[in-house]
């Protein structure tokens, strides 16, 4: 039996800048070894409406940034990785905060994954997927998916 197998509904799907929740673009640099550190947050719920405790790894192969104008998994030249390198620091935020860092609470996961580029460029606007075995692709891009979230 599969930890996927009481799946019942995606609670919600999160994505934000671990250290600055209030940010919505952070700079770093083109080099493929800067990273800035992101979330996930999920939360996915049983028939019963009790959280799912779906273990770590079984998220992270399970999770992706995709593209937020087109919800596609292809963001080169950008790389994600659940790693975490020598350099994870921004240069700059659009918002500056004094945010603590992102929180679980109660059936919540939160996951951290790290972003870099090799060269520069302008930038790319990111959303979350997870794909649920069995039942589908969720995304938070601005076109979402077609996946029934529910009997």
């Amino acid at each position: 039996m599969s930890v996927w197998d009481s799946f019942y509904r995606l609670d919600y799907l999160d994505i934000g800048f671990y250290s600055n929740s209030s940010a919505k673009k952070a700079t770093i640099y083109g080099n493929g070894k800067n990273q800035v550190e992101l979330y996930f947050k999920v939360k996915i719920l049983d028939k019963n409406n009790n959280p799912i405790d779906i273990p770590d790894e079984e998220l992270i192969n399970n999770i992706y940034l995709v593209n937020y104008i087109d919800g596609n998994k292809n963001i080169n030249p950008w790389s994600q990785t659940s790693r975490k390198d020598d350099y994870v620091k921004v240069i700059s935020w659009d918002v500056q905060s004094s945010d603590k860092p992102v929180e679980d609470y109660a059936g919540e996961k939160v996951l951290k994954y790290y972003l870099s580029v090799p060269t520069g460029n302008n930038g790319i606007d990111i959303s979350a997927e997870i794909h649920i075995p069995g039942v589908g692709d969720f995304n938070t891009s601005s076109t979402g998916t077609a996946t029934k979230n529910g009997p």
